[in-house]
């Protein structure tokens, strides 16, 4: 999946995202343009957990996120992903 986020400043990004858990969940791993931002996110348990994906920089405009299934844990039984949201932060 690829979301196109428009960024309105250049600077330094908080990257976060909260995600569904679940045991029909796989293995979702996220790119900012390209770039690999951690290793994949597995969804062994059934609740909700905020991503943290760490500081990225990104110029003005357009950029693209994509989320990735890339496995899934073996106890899973499917490859489902759930993005309640994603949260950028400025911090310079």
């Amino acid at each position: 999946m690829v979301l196109t986020i428009n960024v309105p400043a250049a600077g330094t990004y908080d990257l976060s995202a909260v995600m569904t858990k679940a045991l029909d969940y796989g293995d979702v791993s996220l790119m900012v343009d390209g770039s690999q931002l951690g290793p994949p996110f597995n969804y062994p348990n059934v609740t909700v957990a905020t991503v943290d994906y760490g500081s990225v920089p990104l110029s003005a405009g357009a950029h693209k996120l994509t989320f990735a299934l890339v496995g899934k844990n073996p106890n899973s039984i499917n490859y489902l992903v759930g993005i309640d949201y994603l949260l950028l932060t400025k911090t310079n």
